[in-house]
Order: structure tokens, then sequence, then C-alpha cells
């Protein structure tokens, strides 16, 4: 709420030097800020302010009988004065004199602000009176200046969240009657459409837009220089430490920053939600990996594996597996012949004792004798590289293709 310490600050302009008017005709003062104006009689002269005077004070006019009666006025915006909780029930149409009258943090405000400058006041010295059709909030106070006994009286008029404020400091009651005619002649532009995106937005849905609007408007400062140093500078994943620090410390700055700029402008606070959600969006971006980097070293320098197994290539060439040889196979000599020759005995080697399994020979049937002498049985030979059965006319090994030498047939002729 307004600042009311500022009303009773008097200074020692109040009984300087002041010209003096008795024209008879009235002037119409003009705010320069808010539009509003107010007619002035004859008995009133406007008075270059001194540097003793509050910062809202806009113009001084003094009384035509002396220099011990004047009045002030300045306008404030008490909308942007209240605090953002204050405005959050409220909008700025909401704010008149009866908004104020019926606050009691006014009313305290008044109080303190009196006692700060030395006058006593309490809640019997408030009230609301009209003029001209127009209900000011008065406060009537008295005391001294330089030893001479002053009237002071605070009249405050709001409408629209703007409070136009006259205070007098006078000894004469015709002063105070033309001090009050002045009242009644204030004029206040119509109520314009506000500016601020708050007014007019009550609920939940209004507070929604609101809070959509300012997370629209926070990128700029919240999240805007963080994704351009990942994505147009750095452009690769910062280390998850270092990006959650960096965050927190950024964030926590650029809040300092904003809440400092609202509260100087706007006397509003910045909404920290908003920057939470805005950091926690940041430090997702700082941490992203687009995929195209390669995978960090280990501690000997060596690049970490992929995750993918390295499946072996089979080779082109064939490497057969060699065979054990197999001991040959000596099949049983026919009957003899009473005509046939009797042939000399061969000596048979053994065969060396191998693991392999040698295929059995197949059972040659005997012939019963005869007459007549029976064909000679082939000689069945057996590979020397593979082991393979081979019949006696056989010039290669029909499975690996070894020659048949003829050192071989002989062996078992």
């Amino acid at each position: 709420m307004i600042c009311l310490a500022l009303l009773f600050s008097l200074g020692s302009s109040a009984l300087t030097a002041m010209a003096v008017s008795s024209s008879g005709e009235e002037d119409t003062y003009t705010d320069p800020d808010t539009g509003a104006t107010f007619s002035l009689a004859g008995n009133w002269t406007q008075q270059d302010l001194d540097e003793s005077a509050p910062s809202f004070i806009q113009a001084q006019f003094v009384f035509r009988e002396g220099l011990s009666n004047l009045f002030q006025y300045g306008p404030t915006d008490t909308w942007k004065e209240m605090t953002q909780s204050e405005r959050s029930e409220h909008t700025r149409s909401d704010v008149d004199t009866a908004f104020l009258y019926a606050n009691e943090s006014y009313q305290e405000g008044i109080v303190k602000g009196a006692a700060q400058q030395g006058f006593e006041v309490s809640s019997d010295n408030v009230h609301l009176l009209s003029y001209g059709g127009k209900q000011y909030i008065e406060v009537t106070t008295t005391g001294e200046v330089f030893g001479i006994p002053l009237l002071v009286i605070i009249d405050t008029y709001c409408e629209n969240g703007y409070c136009y404020i006259f205070r007098f400091v006078g000894v004469s009651e015709e002063a105070v009657a033309d001090f009050h005619s002045v009242l009644g002649s204030l004029q206040v532009p119509a109520a314009e459409v506000s500016d601020d995106l708050s007014d007019g937005l009550k609920g939940i849905g209004g507070r929604v837009f609101l809070f959509v609007v300012e997370l629209i408007f926070a990128f700029l400062p919240y999240a805007s220089p963080l994704l351009v140093y990942r994505n147009l500078i750095r452009k690769k994943p910062v280390n998850k430490t270092v990006a959650l620090l960096g965050t927190i410390l950024y964030e926590l700055i650029a809040y300092m920053i904003v809440n400092g700029v609202l509260g100087w402008y706007t006397r509003l606070t910045a909404n920290v939600w908003i920057v939470v959600i805005w950091g926690c969006f940041t430090y997702r971006d700082l941490v992203r990996s687009d995929g195209s980097e390669e995978p960090p070293a280990n501690a000997d320098g060596a690049p970490r594996p992929s995750g993918k197994a390295s499946v072996p290539q089979a080779s082109a060439a064939y490497a057969p597996v060699p065979q054990t040889p197999q001991a040959p196979y000596i099949p049983a000599a026919p009957a003899a012949s009473p005509s046939a020759p009797q042939a000399s005995a061969v000596p048979v080697q053994s065969a060396p004792q191998t693991s392999a399994a040698v295929p059995a020979a197949p059972v040659v049937p005997v012939q019963p004798a005869q007459q007549t002498p029976p064909a000679p049985t082939p000689r069945i030979l057996f590979c020397r590289n593979c082991g393979f059965r081979l019949l006696e006319d056989s010039r290669f090994c029909s499975c690996c293709g070894t020659p048949v030498v003829s050192a071989e047939k002989e062996r078992f002729q």
C-alpha cells in the first residue's frame, strides 16, 4: 500500500515567500500525468516547488491572504504500489476510495506516517467525507512550525487505481473553505482499459493464462543463454555434474536480476516455479546427446566400446579337416582250386591301430567250386591319403583326389 509517511512531510517550504494574486478569475489546473483537472479560484496562485517537497507532489498553490496558507497536490498509482498477493484477488477498477477506507492497513499507515512527522493521529481523525459528489478520505490534525500553530488537512480521492492527494496547511478558515471548493471541482478521466494483464482475469482460468504468459516471456532470461551455449557454441553434451551446478547458479543469478527489476518498476515478484521449470528444461538440454559424439575414452586413452558385440567374419577359403588314415582291409583268399596254381604266400604287415572307426568291408560270397575256374576277384585298394577304398583300376581317389601310384598297386599283387 502507499507509504503514507510522505503525506506528512511538510518541509520548511510551507512558510517561505509566496506570490499573491487577487485577480478574481478562476483558473483550471490540468494534471500532465493523469489528465485530472480542478478549478482554482482567484484566491489561489501556483508556486514553484522547492527541493524539500515529497517526490509525489506535483504542484503547490498559496492563498492570497498571506504566507501561512497553502495546499499541495500530487497523484499516485496505488494499483502499482500494491503487492502481488493483494493484486491477485482484485482488479484495478476495484481500487477506489471506499476500498482504501475499508482497508485496515491503509489507516494503520496513516497513523504511522503522522507519528514519524511528529503529529498525533488516531483512527478518530480519519473520516469519509463527500465534496462535490466525490468521497474523500480526510485526515485532520494540528501541529506547529516555527512556533506557529497550524491546521493540517489531507484529503485523498481514489478511482480506477489512482489516488489524487490534496494536502492543506494553514490557519485561515476562509482558506480551508476555498480548499474544500477545489476538492469539489476535481474531474478525473474516464477509466480506460488497463494495460495490466491481470486486470479482469480472475479464477483458475485467469491465473493459468497469466502463468502461461509469464512462462513464455521468461524464456529469454532463464533459458535462452544456456540453450545458445549448448547448441550453437559447444555443440556437444556437458558433464552432468557441471551442467547441474551451472544451471543452478545461472538460474539463481537470473532470478535475482529479474526479481530486482520487477520490484523496482512494478512492485511485483518473479514466480519461482517458472524458474524451476526452465531450469529443468535447460539442464536436460545441456546433458542431451544427439548420437554424433564418440564414446568417452577409458583411463588408458582407448575408446570405450560402443556396446555392440563384433561378430567375426567367416573366412572365404574353406580349410578341409584332415582325416586319420584307415588301415587297409585284406580280404580273405578264395578257396584253392585243384587245377589252379598254388600262389606263394604274400606276407602282410599289420596296420597301426588308430582311434578312427574302420568301415566294414562288404562280404564277398564264395562261389562253390565248379568245373570251370571262377574269374579272379578284383583287388581292393585303399587311398594312401584318406584311407578311402579304391578299385584296382582307379587312377585317382574318388574322395580326396589323390593319385593312385603304381607301387601301391604292386604291393598287393
